[in-house]
């Protein structure tokens, strides 16, 4: 099983034959370069490294993070949120509770995406950017881009964790995907009253039933297809990254337009729905074609 990692902030001068021996890797095939996408010239090389399974892919992350080259500290990271990263354990909840206190971040959304950080990218990516935060503090700190002030310890570590993770890595931690809460029905925890059978209230399921054939389904789509992303972000993505999400937006664009076409011409479902199944057909078409001008080869 391959498996790719996101590997940022590399001196501009890095070879492939460093990666190589680095990631212990059969050959220089296993590396790809990501576009610098910034306005400026760049400051340091982004890579993609190839490892042959999750194992290897966990001992490079382990080992990798935080090595120096030319002064510049690896990040090493999944490419891609992955089911073999697992769910959090006790230590590492303890290590995100430790780096929010150093960082003095005591909110629950910083907290909760220091956690996110600790369990997508690793606890040796997060110790080596608390390393390094302490660096650019006693150096003086970091300012922020208008130079208006400098950025607390929270805010560096924010910073260096957007630039160096990929853009899937960033949905994942910074806009995770929320669980909609099922609307309880106030009415139902009262007392009821006894019903005659024939007026009883029925479930979905035998609601479902009733409806003709042709009734419209609406498609499960996950909302981070639909969430914006911008052009330069897109650019980010690696072409194999790139070609697979231009076909899954493709394969959910064309679901929703089904589903709108079918709620428009079923006057029974013509008014349920139909605002939100337009603005998830426009929102995919939005994400198609910005994937699109960020790779054109694609087209």
């Amino acid at each position: 099983m391959a498996i790719k990692l996101y590997v940022a902030n590399l001196p501009l001068t890095v070879t492939d034959e460093q990666l190589q021996t680095l990631f212990e890797l059969p050959d220089a095939d296993c590396i790809s370069f990501v576009e610098h996408t910034k306005p400026g010239e760049p400051e340091s090389k982004t890579v993609l490294v190839e490892v042959d399974s999750p194992e290897k892919a966990a001992d490079a992350i382990s080992r990798l993070n935080g090595h120096k080259l030319e002064d510049r500290r690896m990040a090493v990271s999944m490419a891609l949120p992955s089911r073999y990263i697992g769910a959090l354990s006790d230590e590492q909840k303890q290590l995100a509770r430790e780096i929010a206190k150093k960082l003095q971040e005591n909110k629950r959304i910083p907290c909760r995406q220091i956690l996110g950080v600790v369990r997508w990218c690793g606890p040796e990516f997060a110790n080596s950017l608390v390393e390094e935060i302490e660096e650019i503090e006693a150096a003086g700190g970091m300012m922020l881009e208008d130079g208006s002030r400098k950025r607390t310890p929270g805010g560096i570590f924010f910073k260096l964790t957007k630039d160096r993770i990929s853009i899937k890595m960033r949905g994942a931690i910074f806009n995770p995907a929320r669980k909609k809460k099922k609307k309880v029905d106030n009415a139902a925890q009262q007392p009821q009253k006894e019903t005659p059978p024939a007026k009883a209230k029925r479930g979905k399921k035998a609601e479902a039933a009733d409806q003709p054939p042709d009734a419209a389904q609406q498609p499960d789509i996950s909302p981070e297809l639909t969430r914006a992303t911008s052009t330069d972000e897109m650019a980010q993505l690696a072409p194999e990254e790139a070609a697979q999400l231009l076909a899954q937006l493709r394969e959910a664009h064309e679901a929703s337009s089904k589903y709108l076409e079918q709620l428009k011409t079923n006057p029974s479902q013509k008014q349920t729905g139909l605002f939100s199944a337009m603005k998830q057909v426009l929102d995919l078409k939005r994400q198609i074609d910005q994937l699109l001008e960020a790779h054109p080869d694609l087209s």
